[in-house]
């Protein structure tokens, strides 16, 4: 997904039980046990409580981890799962096949494929993405860059694999990259390549208001 231009970002599953309402600022979350499991089930409950709310939840894999043998709160004191995933779904109340299911105000959309395996071949990788695209409203406008504005800096970079498109931005900035800092109107980024820009009319609009 990073490669096709998706801007993702790590969540930390035990901040739901250090901060309230931590989860409220995202509407996707992708979720996985097929490497690190949960340490507290306390995480579902809030996990259920944001997809109830409207929350969008994919879980990925297939539970072939031979780690979710290992003893866990999943498996022990009377817990019989044979993965922690099986106590979310159990409380999301859907069956943990493959498919979208409609809880409440939100969706579970479940992809039994182990995460390493979507990145074997480029078809796997096709399939995954295609998938995650259905569940996001309008679906997903690839890419093969990412920019961002910080202040008066605009940061940009395109990335090798994917498309072979370079990126063109217009305006009025300083080249930052460039000994000379010129000032430029057109910023052409070819593939692997990257920009750092102060944008001039940021500064205009700025001192405006």
């Amino acid at each position: 997904l990073l490669k096709g231009g998706v801007p993702l970002r790590p969540v930390q599953l035990e901040n739901v039980g250090r901060y309230e309402d931590y989860l409220s600022q995202y509407d996707t979350l992708i979720l996985s046990y097929e490497f690190m499991k949960p340490r507290d089930p306390a995480y579902h409950t809030a996990l259920a409580d944001w997809v109830n709310k409207g929350g969008r939840l994919i879980y990925v894999g297939d539970g072939t981890d031979p780690y979710h043998q290992a003893e866990g709160w999943w498996n022990m004191d009377g817990n019989q799962y044979a993965d922690p995933s099986q106590h979310l779904f159990e409380l999301l109340n859907v069956s943990g096949e493959q498919g979208v299911y409609s809880v409440e105000n939100g969706i579970v959309a479940v992809y039994r494929v182990s995460p390493g395996r979507i990145c074997f071949t480029a078809e796997a990788a096709e399939e995954w993405k295609t998938f995650v695209s259905s569940i996001i409203p309008g679906g997903i406008q690839w890419k093969n860059h990412f920019q961002m504005q910080r202040g008066p800096y605009r940061i940009a970079c395109v990335m090798e694999e994917g498309s072979e498109e370079p990126l063109t931005i217009q305006g009025n900035f300083v080249d930052m990259l460039e000994n000379d800092f010129p000032i430029i109107r057109e910023k052409r980024i070819a593939p692997d390549g990257n920009a750092l820009l102060f944008d001039l009319d940021a500064i205009r609009e700025e001192s405006v208001r």
